[in-house]
Protein backbone atom coordinates (compact mmCIF):
# COMPACT_ATOMS: atom_id res chain seq x y z
CA UNK A 1 0.00 0.00 0.00
CA UNK A 2 1.46 3.48 -1.32
CA UNK A 3 1.52 5.63 1.93
CA UNK A 4 2.07 9.60 2.07
CA UNK A 5 3.51 9.78 -1.09
CA UNK A 6 2.40 12.39 -3.73
CA UNK A 7 3.77 12.43 -7.20
CA UNK A 8 5.38 14.90 -9.46
CA UNK A 9 4.89 16.01 -12.86
CA UNK A 10 6.24 14.52 -16.01
CA UNK A 11 5.15 13.79 -19.38
CA UNK A 12 7.17 11.18 -21.63
CA UNK A 13 6.82 9.55 -24.80
CA UNK A 14 9.24 7.10 -27.13
CA UNK A 15 8.68 4.35 -29.67
CA UNK A 16 10.44 0.62 -29.69
CA UNK A 17 8.72 -2.08 -31.34
CA UNK A 18 9.09 -4.79 -28.58
CA UNK A 19 8.55 -2.05 -25.60
CA UNK A 20 4.89 -1.41 -27.99
CA UNK A 21 4.26 -4.73 -27.61
CA UNK A 22 4.58 -4.97 -24.49
CA UNK A 23 2.63 -2.02 -23.75
CA UNK A 24 -0.85 -3.06 -25.55
CA UNK A 25 0.14 -6.56 -23.41
CA UNK A 26 -0.48 -4.49 -20.12
CA UNK A 27 -2.84 -1.67 -21.23
CA UNK A 28 -6.01 -1.88 -19.70
CA UNK A 29 -9.57 -1.34 -21.09
CA UNK A 30 -10.44 1.58 -18.78
CA UNK A 31 -8.37 3.33 -16.37
CA UNK A 32 -7.99 1.85 -12.76
CA UNK A 33 -8.31 4.73 -10.33
CA UNK A 34 -6.78 4.08 -6.80
CA UNK A 35 -6.88 7.23 -3.71
CA UNK A 36 -4.04 7.25 -2.05
CA UNK A 37 -3.97 8.50 1.80
CA UNK A 38 -1.42 11.32 2.10
CA UNK A 39 0.36 12.58 5.25
CA UNK A 40 -2.28 16.12 5.53
CA UNK A 41 -5.48 13.46 5.23
CA UNK A 42 -6.20 14.32 1.97
CA UNK A 43 -6.09 11.64 -1.03
CA UNK A 44 -3.88 11.40 -4.06
CA UNK A 45 -6.07 10.25 -6.99
CA UNK A 46 -3.83 7.48 -9.06
CA UNK A 47 -5.43 6.72 -12.27
CA UNK A 48 -3.73 4.18 -14.24
CA UNK A 49 -4.01 2.17 -17.60
CA UNK A 50 -1.32 -0.19 -17.23
CA UNK A 51 -1.02 -3.39 -14.85
CA UNK A 52 1.37 -2.59 -13.35
CA UNK A 53 2.91 -3.87 -9.88
CA UNK A 54 3.18 -1.04 -7.53
CA UNK A 55 4.52 -2.87 -4.78
CA UNK A 56 8.21 -4.97 -4.46
CA UNK A 57 6.01 -8.01 -3.24
CA UNK A 58 3.99 -7.69 -6.45
CA UNK A 59 7.12 -8.03 -8.71
CA UNK A 60 7.68 -12.08 -9.22
CA UNK A 61 4.29 -12.66 -9.29
CA UNK A 62 3.75 -9.94 -12.23
CA UNK A 63 6.59 -11.30 -13.96
CA UNK A 64 5.13 -14.47 -14.11
CA UNK A 65 1.71 -13.18 -15.18
CA UNK A 66 2.99 -11.36 -17.73
CA UNK A 67 5.73 -14.21 -18.66
CA UNK A 68 8.82 -11.93 -18.32
CA UNK A 69 12.13 -12.25 -16.69
CA UNK A 70 13.22 -10.08 -14.36
CA UNK A 71 16.56 -9.10 -12.69
CA UNK A 72 16.83 -7.08 -9.25
CA UNK A 73 20.08 -5.25 -7.77
CA UNK A 74 20.39 -3.03 -5.41
CA UNK A 75 20.89 0.95 -6.60
CA UNK A 76 22.22 3.86 -5.51
CA UNK A 77 21.42 7.75 -6.69
CA UNK A 78 23.24 11.45 -5.56
CA UNK A 79 19.98 13.13 -4.92
CA UNK A 80 21.55 16.74 -6.48
CA UNK A 81 21.75 14.46 -10.00
CA UNK A 82 18.50 16.57 -10.82
CA UNK A 83 15.64 13.95 -9.45
CA UNK A 84 17.13 11.08 -7.43
CA UNK A 85 19.97 10.28 -10.43
CA UNK A 86 17.31 10.71 -13.28
CA UNK A 87 19.01 13.76 -14.60
CA UNK A 88 16.28 15.00 -17.76
CA UNK A 89 16.37 11.75 -19.64
CA UNK A 90 13.50 11.68 -21.70
CA UNK A 91 13.28 7.92 -20.76
CA UNK A 92 12.97 8.57 -17.00
CA UNK A 93 9.28 9.12 -15.23
CA UNK A 94 9.72 9.92 -11.62
CA UNK A 95 6.51 8.76 -9.85
CA UNK A 96 7.19 9.85 -6.17
CA UNK A 97 8.57 13.25 -5.31
CA UNK A 98 11.45 12.71 -3.68
CA UNK A 99 11.78 15.05 -1.39
CA UNK A 100 8.82 14.32 0.52
CA UNK A 101 10.47 10.82 1.41
CA UNK A 102 12.14 10.62 4.77
CA UNK A 103 14.31 8.39 3.67
CA UNK A 104 16.08 10.84 1.16
CA UNK A 105 17.12 13.33 3.36
CA UNK A 106 20.70 11.85 3.16
CA UNK A 107 22.50 12.62 0.18
CA UNK A 108 22.31 9.66 -1.77
CA UNK A 109 19.47 7.00 -1.67
CA UNK A 110 19.65 3.44 -2.25
CA UNK A 111 16.43 1.72 -4.44
CA UNK A 112 15.78 -1.85 -5.72
CA UNK A 113 15.81 -1.72 -9.60
CA UNK A 114 13.65 -4.55 -10.66
CA UNK A 115 14.61 -4.52 -14.74
CA UNK A 116 12.10 -6.96 -16.79
CA UNK A 117 13.10 -8.79 -20.06
CA UNK A 118 10.81 -10.82 -22.69
CA UNK A 119 13.08 -13.19 -24.47
CA UNK A 120 16.07 -11.30 -23.61
CA UNK A 121 15.12 -7.92 -24.31
CA UNK A 122 14.48 -4.89 -22.44
CA UNK A 123 11.04 -3.53 -21.71
CA UNK A 124 10.91 -1.61 -18.41
CA UNK A 125 12.41 -0.39 -15.64
CA UNK A 126 11.00 0.03 -11.79
CA UNK A 127 12.21 1.27 -8.88
CA UNK A 128 11.33 0.22 -5.47
CA UNK A 129 11.90 2.24 -2.07
CA UNK A 130 13.77 0.58 0.74
CA UNK A 131 12.67 -0.62 3.49
CA UNK A 132 9.07 -0.01 2.23
CA UNK A 133 9.07 -1.66 -1.17
CA UNK A 134 7.30 0.94 -2.48
CA UNK A 135 6.69 2.12 -6.52
CA UNK A 136 8.93 5.18 -6.68
CA UNK A 137 10.19 5.71 -10.31
CA UNK A 138 9.46 4.21 -13.85
CA UNK A 139 12.12 3.85 -16.58
CA UNK A 140 10.19 3.54 -19.83
CA UNK A 141 10.41 4.39 -23.68
CA UNK A 142 7.06 4.35 -24.44
CA UNK A 143 4.78 4.75 -20.96
CA UNK A 144 3.51 7.87 -20.44
CA UNK A 145 2.58 9.59 -17.12
CA UNK A 146 1.12 12.98 -16.13
CA UNK A 147 0.71 14.42 -12.57
CA UNK A 148 -0.02 17.33 -10.76
CA UNK A 149 0.53 18.11 -7.14
CA UNK A 150 -1.21 20.61 -6.57
CA UNK A 151 -4.59 18.90 -7.32
CA UNK A 152 -3.37 15.68 -6.46
CA UNK A 153 -3.60 13.81 -9.02
CA UNK A 154 -1.50 11.35 -11.59
CA UNK A 155 -2.15 9.42 -14.76
CA UNK A 156 -0.24 6.58 -16.52
CA UNK A 157 -0.84 6.24 -19.87
CA UNK A 158 -2.23 10.04 -20.46
CA UNK A 159 -3.00 10.41 -23.64
CA UNK A 160 -4.68 14.30 -25.38
CA UNK A 161 -8.13 13.72 -23.91
CA UNK A 162 -6.42 13.23 -20.41
CA UNK A 163 -4.13 16.25 -20.92
CA UNK A 164 -6.54 18.41 -21.34
CA UNK A 165 -8.96 17.73 -18.24
CA UNK A 166 -5.88 17.57 -15.88
CA UNK A 167 -4.98 21.20 -17.53
CA UNK A 168 -8.72 22.65 -16.89
CA UNK A 169 -8.76 21.26 -13.35
CA UNK A 170 -5.56 23.11 -12.65
CA UNK A 171 -6.30 26.54 -14.27
CA UNK A 172 -9.51 25.85 -12.13
CA UNK A 173 -7.34 25.94 -8.90
CA UNK A 174 -5.32 29.22 -9.88
CA UNK A 175 -8.09 31.89 -7.58
CA UNK A 176 -7.05 29.38 -4.23
CA UNK A 177 -3.25 29.36 -4.53
CA UNK A 178 -1.60 32.30 -2.62
CA UNK A 179 1.95 31.41 -2.15
CA UNK A 180 4.46 32.02 -4.18
CA UNK A 181 5.26 28.70 -3.92
CA UNK A 182 2.01 27.66 -5.08
CA UNK A 183 1.79 29.72 -7.87
CA UNK A 184 5.35 28.71 -8.68
CA UNK A 185 4.19 25.27 -8.88
CA UNK A 186 1.15 26.27 -11.38
CA UNK A 187 3.13 27.87 -13.62
CA UNK A 188 5.90 24.77 -13.60
CA UNK A 189 3.00 22.41 -13.92
CA UNK A 190 0.93 23.79 -16.50
CA UNK A 191 3.52 24.28 -19.04
CA UNK A 192 5.26 20.92 -18.33
CA UNK A 193 2.30 19.25 -20.00
CA UNK A 194 3.15 19.93 -23.16
CA UNK A 195 7.48 20.00 -22.71
CA UNK A 196 9.47 18.78 -24.07
CA UNK A 197 7.67 17.42 -26.89
CA UNK A 198 5.70 21.03 -28.02
CA UNK A 199 2.55 19.67 -27.39
CA UNK A 200 0.75 22.70 -29.70
CA UNK A 201 -2.92 21.61 -29.47
CA UNK A 202 -2.61 21.53 -25.79
CA UNK A 203 -1.22 24.67 -25.16
CA UNK A 204 -3.72 26.36 -27.71
CA UNK A 205 -6.42 24.84 -25.17
CA UNK A 206 -4.77 26.11 -22.25
CA UNK A 207 -4.61 29.59 -23.06
CA UNK A 208 -8.56 29.05 -24.13
CA UNK A 209 -9.26 28.49 -20.64
CA UNK A 210 -6.74 30.74 -18.72
CA UNK A 211 -8.72 33.39 -21.33
CA UNK A 212 -12.22 31.82 -19.88
CA UNK A 213 -10.70 32.05 -16.49
CA UNK A 214 -9.87 35.45 -16.87
CA UNK A 215 -13.44 36.53 -17.76
CA UNK A 216 -14.98 34.52 -14.78
CA UNK A 217 -12.78 35.23 -12.25
CA UNK A 218 -11.54 37.95 -10.02
CA UNK A 219 -7.66 37.31 -9.56
CA UNK A 220 -5.35 39.19 -7.08
CA UNK A 221 -1.90 40.51 -8.92
CA UNK A 222 -0.04 37.81 -7.98
CA UNK A 223 -2.13 35.45 -9.14
CA UNK A 224 -2.37 37.44 -12.81
CA UNK A 225 1.01 37.70 -12.92
CA UNK A 226 1.51 34.11 -13.06
CA UNK A 227 -0.87 33.52 -16.02
CA UNK A 228 0.49 36.57 -17.84
CA UNK A 229 4.43 35.55 -17.55
CA UNK A 230 3.27 31.84 -18.64
CA UNK A 231 1.26 33.39 -21.77
CA UNK A 232 4.03 36.01 -22.56
CA UNK A 233 6.60 33.31 -23.00
CA UNK A 234 4.70 31.07 -25.37
CA UNK A 235 6.14 32.83 -28.30
CA UNK A 236 9.71 31.45 -27.63
CA UNK A 237 8.90 28.38 -27.53
CA UNK A 238 5.95 28.14 -29.89
CA UNK A 239 6.09 30.69 -32.43
CA UNK A 240 3.61 29.53 -35.20
CA UNK A 241 1.08 29.95 -32.03
CA UNK A 242 -0.80 33.17 -33.89
CA UNK A 243 -4.16 34.19 -34.35
CA UNK A 244 -5.99 36.61 -32.19
CA UNK A 245 -7.61 34.55 -29.74
CA UNK A 246 -4.03 33.47 -28.97
CA UNK A 247 -2.46 37.22 -28.62
CA UNK A 248 -1.10 38.21 -25.44
CA UNK A 249 -3.31 41.44 -25.87
CA UNK A 250 -6.43 39.52 -24.59
CA UNK A 251 -4.57 39.89 -21.17
CA UNK A 252 -4.90 44.03 -21.53
CA UNK A 253 -8.80 44.63 -20.71
CA UNK A 254 -8.09 42.04 -17.50
CA UNK A 255 -4.71 44.00 -16.22
CA UNK A 256 -7.05 45.98 -13.50
CA UNK A 257 -5.35 44.00 -10.78
CA UNK A 258 -2.10 45.59 -11.45
CA UNK A 259 -1.24 47.64 -8.78
CA UNK A 260 2.83 48.12 -9.47
CA UNK A 261 5.12 49.52 -12.10
CA UNK A 262 7.04 46.88 -12.25
CA UNK A 263 4.32 44.30 -13.43
CA UNK A 264 2.98 46.89 -15.56
CA UNK A 265 6.04 47.33 -17.23
CA UNK A 266 6.08 43.33 -17.86
CA UNK A 267 2.95 42.96 -19.63
CA UNK A 268 3.97 46.79 -21.51
CA UNK A 269 6.81 44.77 -22.91
CA UNK A 270 4.74 41.44 -23.44
CA UNK A 271 2.44 43.87 -25.96
CA UNK A 272 4.49 46.77 -27.17
CA UNK A 273 5.61 44.87 -30.66
CA UNK A 274 1.24 44.71 -31.34
CA UNK A 275 1.05 47.56 -34.33
CA UNK A 276 -2.73 48.28 -33.64
CA UNK A 277 -4.89 48.72 -29.91
CA UNK A 278 -8.63 48.30 -29.39
CA UNK A 279 -10.32 51.34 -27.53
CA UNK A 280 -10.24 48.97 -24.37
CA UNK A 281 -6.98 47.76 -24.71
CA UNK A 282 -5.40 51.15 -25.37
CA UNK A 283 -7.13 52.35 -22.21
CA UNK A 284 -5.49 49.61 -19.97
CA UNK A 285 -2.45 50.49 -21.83
CA UNK A 286 -3.12 53.99 -20.31
CA UNK A 287 -3.64 53.09 -16.94
CA UNK A 288 -0.17 50.92 -16.87
CA UNK A 289 1.80 53.30 -18.35
CA UNK A 290 0.50 55.51 -15.57
CA UNK A 291 1.29 53.05 -12.91
CA UNK A 292 5.11 53.09 -14.15
CA UNK A 293 5.07 56.88 -13.58
CA UNK A 294 4.02 56.78 -10.05
CA UNK A 295 6.72 54.02 -9.39
CA UNK A 296 9.49 56.05 -11.15
CA UNK A 297 8.14 59.28 -8.59
CA UNK A 298 9.68 56.53 -5.35
CA UNK A 299 13.39 57.20 -5.96
CA UNK A 300 13.70 55.08 -2.91
CA UNK A 301 12.36 52.08 -4.61
CA UNK A 302 15.29 51.87 -7.07
CA UNK A 303 18.39 49.78 -5.22
CA UNK A 304 20.67 51.81 -7.57
CA UNK A 305 20.78 55.11 -9.73
CA UNK A 306 21.43 53.47 -12.94
CA UNK A 307 18.42 51.14 -12.41
CA UNK A 308 16.61 54.20 -11.97
CA UNK A 309 18.33 55.94 -14.68
CA UNK A 310 17.36 52.74 -17.56
CA UNK A 311 13.76 52.91 -15.93
CA UNK A 312 13.22 56.09 -16.95
CA UNK A 313 14.79 56.20 -20.45
CA UNK A 314 12.71 53.33 -21.40
CA UNK A 315 9.56 55.00 -19.65
CA UNK A 316 10.21 57.83 -21.96
CA UNK A 317 11.85 55.95 -25.46
CA UNK A 318 8.85 52.77 -25.26
CA UNK A 319 6.01 53.22 -23.07
CA UNK A 320 5.36 56.58 -23.18
CA UNK A 321 4.59 56.81 -27.27
CA UNK A 322 2.53 53.69 -26.53
CA UNK A 323 -0.42 55.99 -24.78
CA UNK A 324 -2.85 58.04 -26.46
CA UNK A 325 -2.13 61.09 -24.65
CA UNK A 326 1.96 60.89 -24.92
CA UNK A 327 2.23 63.25 -22.07
CA UNK A 328 2.93 62.45 -18.18
CA UNK A 329 0.20 62.53 -15.91
CA UNK A 330 1.98 63.91 -12.72
CA UNK A 331 3.84 67.24 -12.13
CA UNK A 332 7.07 65.86 -10.81
CA UNK A 333 9.97 67.96 -11.50
CA UNK A 334 12.73 65.20 -11.77
CA UNK A 335 10.53 63.32 -14.27
CA UNK A 336 9.73 66.57 -16.03
CA UNK A 337 13.91 67.70 -16.68
CA UNK A 338 14.58 64.12 -17.81
CA UNK A 339 11.20 64.32 -20.45
CA UNK A 340 12.91 67.13 -21.69
CA UNK A 341 16.48 65.44 -22.05
CA UNK A 342 14.59 62.03 -23.74
CA UNK A 343 11.74 63.59 -25.80
CA UNK A 344 13.18 67.70 -26.76
CA UNK A 345 17.09 66.67 -26.08
CA UNK A 346 17.91 69.51 -24.24
CA UNK A 347 18.12 70.66 -20.80
CA UNK A 348 18.61 74.10 -19.29
CA UNK A 349 21.11 75.36 -16.85
CA UNK A 350 18.69 75.80 -14.19
CA UNK A 351 17.96 72.24 -14.44
CA UNK A 352 21.10 70.90 -14.81
CA UNK A 353 21.80 73.57 -11.52
CA UNK A 354 18.46 71.72 -9.82
CA UNK A 355 19.96 68.06 -10.63
CA UNK A 356 23.30 68.51 -9.06
CA UNK A 357 22.01 70.21 -5.96
CA UNK A 358 18.68 68.33 -5.22
CA UNK A 359 19.36 64.45 -7.16
CA UNK A 360 22.74 64.36 -6.81
CA UNK A 361 22.79 60.29 -6.59
CA UNK A 362 20.04 59.61 -8.79
CA UNK A 363 20.90 62.11 -11.67
CA UNK A 364 24.62 61.14 -11.71
CA UNK A 365 24.38 58.39 -14.62
CA UNK A 366 22.59 61.27 -16.52
CA UNK A 367 25.11 63.86 -16.45
CA UNK A 368 27.78 61.27 -17.03
CA UNK A 369 26.06 62.07 -20.36
CA UNK A 370 26.07 65.41 -20.66
CA UNK A 371 29.42 67.23 -21.71
CA UNK A 372 30.85 70.52 -21.63
CA UNK A 373 30.36 71.08 -25.25
CA UNK A 374 26.62 71.66 -24.36
CA UNK A 375 26.34 75.53 -23.58
CA UNK A 376 23.53 75.26 -21.01
CA UNK A 377 25.79 72.21 -19.17
CA UNK A 378 29.02 74.27 -19.38
CA UNK A 379 27.06 77.27 -17.98
CA UNK A 380 25.58 75.54 -15.27
CA UNK A 381 28.52 73.90 -14.40
CA UNK A 382 30.83 76.80 -14.18
CA UNK A 383 28.49 78.32 -11.62
CA UNK A 384 28.60 75.15 -9.42
CA UNK A 385 31.99 75.40 -9.16
CA UNK A 386 32.43 79.06 -8.94
CA UNK A 387 29.68 78.37 -5.54
CA UNK A 388 32.13 75.81 -4.45
CA UNK A 389 29.45 72.68 -5.24
CA UNK A 390 31.94 70.98 -7.68
CA UNK A 391 35.14 70.33 -7.74
CA UNK A 392 36.83 72.65 -10.83
CA UNK A 393 39.85 70.31 -11.99
CA UNK A 394 36.92 68.05 -13.85
CA UNK A 395 35.57 70.52 -15.48
CA UNK A 396 38.46 72.04 -16.53
CA UNK A 397 39.98 68.92 -17.87
CA UNK A 398 36.85 67.89 -19.56
CA UNK A 399 37.08 71.79 -20.76
CA UNK A 400 40.91 71.13 -22.11
CA UNK A 401 40.21 67.46 -24.13
CA UNK A 402 36.66 68.47 -25.41
CA UNK A 403 38.75 71.55 -27.00
CA UNK A 404 35.75 73.69 -26.15
CA UNK A 405 36.21 77.74 -27.82
CA UNK A 406 37.11 80.08 -24.90
CA UNK A 407 35.11 83.20 -25.38
CA UNK A 408 35.49 86.36 -23.88
CA UNK A 409 32.89 86.10 -21.13
CA UNK A 410 34.37 82.02 -19.86
CA UNK A 411 37.72 83.39 -20.25
CA UNK A 412 36.97 85.88 -17.30
CA UNK A 413 35.39 82.99 -15.10
CA UNK A 414 38.22 81.55 -15.47
CA UNK A 415 41.26 83.80 -14.66
CA UNK A 416 38.95 84.51 -11.27
CA UNK A 417 39.68 80.43 -10.95
CA UNK A 418 43.19 80.83 -11.10
CA UNK A 419 43.14 83.31 -8.09
CA UNK A 420 41.04 81.13 -5.62
CA UNK A 421 42.03 78.45 -3.64
CA UNK A 422 39.94 75.36 -3.60
CA UNK A 423 41.74 72.53 -2.25
CA UNK A 424 43.56 71.84 0.87
CA UNK A 425 47.05 70.63 0.51
CA UNK A 426 46.17 66.78 0.41
CA UNK A 427 49.26 64.93 3.56
CA UNK A 428 49.56 61.32 2.72
CA UNK A 429 51.85 58.77 5.52
CA UNK A 430 54.56 57.75 2.48
CA UNK A 431 53.30 59.87 -1.04
CA UNK A 432 54.28 63.03 -1.48
CA UNK A 433 51.97 66.21 -0.27
CA UNK A 434 50.28 67.31 -3.17
CA UNK A 435 48.31 71.09 -3.89
CA UNK A 436 45.57 70.22 -6.24
CA UNK A 437 45.52 73.97 -6.82
CA UNK A 438 48.42 74.03 -8.67
CA UNK A 439 46.90 71.81 -10.65
CA UNK A 440 43.98 74.17 -11.63
CA UNK A 441 46.42 76.57 -12.33
CA UNK A 442 47.88 74.65 -15.33
CA UNK A 443 45.10 73.80 -16.62
CA UNK A 444 43.60 76.93 -16.87
CA UNK A 445 46.65 78.88 -17.84
CA UNK A 446 46.79 75.63 -20.75
CA UNK A 447 43.12 76.94 -21.79
CA UNK A 448 43.62 80.69 -21.94
CA UNK A 449 47.66 80.83 -23.23
CA UNK A 450 46.48 80.39 -26.72
CA UNK A 451 43.80 83.47 -26.86
CA UNK A 452 44.62 86.58 -28.67
CA UNK A 453 46.91 89.43 -26.65
CA UNK A 454 44.36 91.19 -26.57
CA UNK A 455 41.62 89.51 -24.59
CA UNK A 456 44.66 87.96 -22.39
CA UNK A 457 45.90 91.49 -21.20
CA UNK A 458 41.89 92.61 -20.60
CA UNK A 459 41.93 89.44 -18.34
CA UNK A 460 41.45 90.12 -14.11
CA UNK A 461 44.32 89.69 -11.90
CA UNK A 462 43.21 89.11 -8.47
CA UNK A 463 44.38 88.75 -4.86
CA UNK A 464 45.50 84.87 -3.69
CA UNK A 465 48.02 82.76 -4.42
CA UNK A 466 50.25 85.40 -4.79
CA UNK A 467 53.07 83.04 -5.53
CA UNK A 468 51.61 82.12 -8.63
CA UNK A 469 51.76 85.51 -10.31
CA UNK A 470 55.09 84.47 -12.07
CA UNK A 471 53.33 82.08 -13.88
CA UNK A 472 50.36 83.68 -14.96
CA UNK A 473 52.38 87.23 -16.03
CA UNK A 474 54.84 84.77 -18.21
CA UNK A 475 51.99 82.31 -19.66
CA UNK A 476 49.03 85.12 -19.89
CA UNK A 477 51.15 88.17 -20.08
CA UNK A 478 54.39 87.37 -22.03
CA UNK A 479 56.10 89.57 -19.65
CA UNK A 480 59.89 89.09 -19.21
CA UNK A 481 60.98 88.84 -15.59
CA UNK A 482 64.50 89.87 -14.33
CA UNK A 483 66.85 87.33 -12.58
CA UNK A 484 64.10 84.40 -12.71
CA UNK A 485 65.99 81.53 -13.15
CA UNK A 486 67.41 82.64 -9.77
CA UNK A 487 64.26 81.76 -8.40
CA UNK A 488 63.82 78.39 -9.73
CA UNK A 489 64.71 76.21 -7.42
CA UNK A 490 63.40 73.07 -9.69
CA UNK A 491 64.86 71.69 -12.77
CA UNK A 492 62.33 70.86 -15.70
CA UNK A 493 61.10 67.09 -16.11
CA UNK A 494 60.68 65.93 -19.82
CA UNK A 495 56.80 65.69 -18.59
CA UNK A 496 56.70 69.64 -17.99
CA UNK A 497 58.12 70.31 -21.72
CA UNK A 498 54.25 70.07 -23.24
CA UNK A 499 50.89 71.98 -22.49
CA UNK A 500 49.12 69.17 -23.09
CA UNK A 501 50.00 67.61 -19.84
CA UNK A 502 49.71 70.27 -16.87
CA UNK A 503 48.67 68.16 -14.35
CA UNK A 504 52.34 66.62 -14.83
CA UNK A 505 53.92 69.82 -13.04
CA UNK A 506 51.28 70.90 -11.02
CA UNK A 507 50.89 68.58 -7.60
CA UNK A 508 54.17 69.63 -5.83
CA UNK A 509 54.70 70.82 -2.23
CA UNK A 510 58.26 71.85 -0.43
CA UNK A 511 59.43 69.65 2.69
CA UNK A 512 57.36 71.89 4.73
CA UNK A 513 54.32 71.06 2.48
CA UNK A 514 54.31 74.43 1.46
CA UNK A 515 53.06 74.69 -2.45
CA UNK A 516 56.14 75.66 -4.32
CA UNK A 517 55.30 77.07 -8.27
CA UNK A 518 58.68 76.13 -10.25
CA UNK A 519 57.45 73.84 -12.41
CA UNK A 520 53.98 75.93 -12.75
CA UNK A 521 56.99 78.87 -13.90
CA UNK A 522 58.32 76.11 -16.27
CA UNK A 523 54.94 75.14 -17.68
CA UNK A 524 54.66 78.86 -18.09
CA UNK A 525 57.64 79.32 -19.91
CA UNK A 526 57.00 76.14 -22.44
CA UNK A 527 54.07 78.28 -23.76
CA UNK A 528 56.97 80.80 -25.27
CA UNK A 529 59.77 78.44 -26.61
CA UNK A 530 62.39 80.94 -26.82
CA UNK A 531 62.33 82.39 -23.31
CA UNK A 532 61.94 78.70 -22.48
CA UNK A 533 65.32 78.12 -23.84
CA UNK A 534 67.12 81.64 -22.91
CA UNK A 535 66.04 80.92 -19.20
CA UNK A 536 66.83 77.54 -19.24
CA UNK A 537 70.68 77.83 -20.15
CA UNK A 538 70.50 81.22 -17.86
CA UNK A 539 69.52 78.46 -15.13
CA UNK A 540 72.28 76.34 -16.03
CA UNK A 541 75.12 78.90 -15.87
CA UNK A 542 73.75 80.18 -12.14
CA UNK A 543 74.10 76.41 -10.95
CA UNK A 544 77.67 76.32 -12.10
CA UNK A 545 78.28 79.80 -10.91
CA UNK A 546 77.10 78.54 -7.57
CA UNK A 547 78.82 74.97 -7.38
CA UNK A 548 81.81 77.28 -8.11
CA UNK A 549 81.10 79.61 -5.23
CA UNK A 550 80.63 77.09 -2.92
CA UNK A 551 83.06 76.61 0.24
CA UNK A 552 83.21 72.79 -0.33
CA UNK A 553 83.85 73.06 -4.57
CA UNK A 554 86.35 75.28 -3.28
CA UNK A 555 87.72 72.96 -0.36
CA UNK A 556 87.98 70.61 -3.27
CA UNK A 557 90.03 72.68 -5.71
CA UNK A 558 92.65 73.67 -2.94
CA UNK A 559 92.93 70.02 -2.10
CA UNK A 560 93.31 68.87 -5.70
CA UNK A 561 96.44 71.31 -6.15
CA UNK A 562 98.43 69.89 -3.19
CA UNK A 563 101.13 67.48 -3.66
CA UNK A 564 100.08 63.98 -3.59
CA UNK A 565 101.84 61.43 -1.57
CA UNK A 566 104.14 58.89 -3.22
Amino acid sequence: MLKSLPFLLFLLTGVELSATEFEIQIQLEEYQTHSIPIADGSQWQFQSRYELPITLDAVESYAKHQQLEIKIQERSFNQSSGGGGCGHSPACIIVLPFYLLDMLTADTVTLDQVSFYHQGAWQIDMFYSRPHGQLVRIKSDTISMLSSTLIQQTIIGANQQAMVQLSQQLIAQLPKLQTTEELSLFKKELSGMSYPVQNLPLTRTQQLMALELLRQSSLSEAQFMTLASGWCDLPKYYPTLVGPEYSPLNLLVYSSPLTQGENASYLLDCVKSADVFSVEQQASIDRLVGLQEQALTQLGHFISAEWWDDSVKQYFLEYLPMTSHRQMTTLNPLLGIYQGWWIENTISKADYITLVKDYPEKSAPLREQLKVTNPHVLQARMTLVEEGILSPIPLLEELTVAGVAIDSQLAQRLAKLYWQDHYAIERFAILPRQDKDIQKQAYILGLLAPLPESLRQALPVESGSFDARPAWDIAILNTQIQKLEISLQQRPRLGDLTPSTPQRVSTRVDEHGSPTYAGLIWYALSFHPEQYKQIGQRRLEALEEEQQDSWLEKGRSLWEQLPQPQ
